[in-house]
């Protein structure tokens, strides 16, 4: 059941990395081989900036429709969808539930960690114990960890030889000969912690802190997503900043002179200053189409690029792939498949 569960976690960590990491990659490499493109295709011209165009953001108000829907529809809403196409529906709630409870799953983990570390230290009993050896246990993956391995003796006068069960890896923590004290259960002594806080929590605390910090998230994203709506219907909110267009002007390849505005503007004037000459790389098949060059957008594709192919290295050497993540990896492209056939049986045929 165990290896079932630590298999199930295996899977959906190396799913989410990879995700992640096509996910970095694709915005970070898309950005960059936009940029490229422009530079290997485009034509460099050189245009002057006009003028600027100022725009600023109004307050608009909105008004709810006296037949919004109420919860309870809301409710009625999704039972009947699942009525309707149950697969989908259930495909649907399966990865909610399965992205929801992962991070749960590990503050769970992690408060039942910590609630036996506290158990012990608590009502246990405890004892000198010393370090007579290490176990080493080989990954392929991970190379070597190491288990130090303590003997001690219980109220009774029994001696005990005990492997703990926390790892670490390159280096044991504690040299051989060394003294340290342990917390046991009197009734089980194999049930034992060494009497060192942050040798039992260093890994305990992140686990508890990823569900939290995940839901904090989702809470955080909501009340964002609330005060926008509020702002848009007129509840509050003030009136924006100005933005800034620059129009450029640029000769076309056919000698006419092209006047075109900025599709990107900005809160800063900066560079953007009337009379400034500049270079613009204007698209060969249509001139009227420019790209003004720049190394941000490179900055920030490699702010996305670097960690995704740093992602999808830890993907592959930190995971080992297994049955569930193909059961996981085909039941997304069932679900996705299933969701496309039904997008396009809807198009006519003629279409």
């Amino acid at each position: 059941m165990f290896d079932l569960i630590f298999d199930a976690f295996s899977a959906w960590n190396q799913i989410g990395l990879i995700l992640m990491g096509l996910v970095f990659c694709a915005i970070g490499g898309g950005v960059i081989a936009y940029e490229a493109l422009w530079f290997i295709n485009g034509v460099p011209v050189q245009a002057r900036i006009k003028e600027l165009r100022v725009s600023q953001k109004n307050k608009r108000k909105h008004f709810k429709s006296k037949s919004a829907p109420s919860s309870e529809d809301e409710k009625e809403g999704f039972l009947e969808g699942f009525k309707k196409q149950p697969v989908a529906s259930g495909f649907g709630l399966f990865f909610v539930l399965l992205f929801l409870g992962i991070p749960i799953g590990f503050t769970c983990f992690g408060l039942y960690k910590g609630y036996n570390y506290f158990a012990l230290t608590s009502g246990g009993a405890y004892a000198n114990a010393k370090v007579v050896d290490h176990e080493s246990h080989y990954d392929s993956e991970n190379g070597y960890s190491y288990n130090v391995v303590v003997a001690f003796q219980d109220a009774s006068g029994r001696q005990w030889r005990l492997e703990d069960k926390i790892s670490y890896g390159d280096d044991p923590s504690y040299p051989i000969g060394e003294t340290l004290g342990v917390y046991y259960d009197s009734q089980d002594p194999e049930k034992f912690v060494i009497d060192d806080f942050w040798h039992n929590m260093a890994l305990i605390i992140p686990f508890t802190l990823v569900g939290p910090i995940f839901l904090g998230f989702l809470f955080f994203v909501s009340y964002m997503q609330k005060r926008q709506n509020a702002t848009e219907d007129g509840e509050s909110g003030s009136f924006g900043r100005e933005t800034y267009y620059s129009v450029y002007e640029y000769r076309l390849p056919n000698g006419e002179m092209a006047e075109k505005v900025s599709n990107w503007g900005s809160n800063i004037v900066g560079r953007n200053i009337p009379g400034r000459v500049l270079k613009l790389y204007v698209s060969k098949s249509d001139p009227e189409k420019f790209k003004r060059p720049s190394l941000i957008p490179i900055f920030f594709g490699m702010i996305f690029l670097v960690p995704g192919v740093f992602i999808f290295h830890q993907a592959f050497t930190a995971y080992e792939m297994n049955y569930i993540t193909f059961v996981i990896v085909f039941g997304a492209l069932g679900y996705v498949t299933y969701k496309v056939k039904g997008f396009v049986d809807k198009i006519p045929k003629k279409d």
